[in-house]
């Protein structure tokens, strides 16, 4: 499992310098924990809530079966549906591109962090 709980696919050792002390208290280095934190909270806030309201369809759903018969209401459904699932898939990729981007600029940040202890 990666450092963001499958996210990206690797996992990341901390840096010589860096020590994982927390964002709260952060000092020197970067925290993996706070990180892994950040980006579940991210993932909690944007995309499962974005999601949850995406999916909640029963109030339009309700309304549109009490005015509306036939096929032309049954293909209205079906390509909101379609929209639907394809928004959400979107919003998935953006998820998972920011996360990978957060995990390479703390990839980068721990090689930066060991070169400066190599020329030491």
């Amino acid at each position: 499992m990666g450092l963001f709980g499958g996210i990206g696919g690797t996992t990341t050792a901390m840096s010589k310098g860096a020590s994982d002390t927390g964002i709260s208290d952060l000092t020197v280095g970067i925290s993996i924990s706070g990180m892994e934190a950040y980006i579940q909270q991210l993932k909690a806030d944007l995309l499962d809530t974005s999601i949850e309201k995406i999916n909640d369809t029963s109030n339009m759903l309700n309304a549109i079966n009490s005015g509306w018969q036939g096929a032309s209401r049954d293909r209205f459904i079906e390509d909101f549906n379609a929209a639907r699932e394809a928004i959400a898939n979107d919003l998935r990729a953006e998820y998972n591109d920011l996360a990978a981007r957060l995990q390479e600029l703390q990839d980068n940040y721990f090689r930066q962090d060991d070169e400066l202890y190599e020329k030491l």
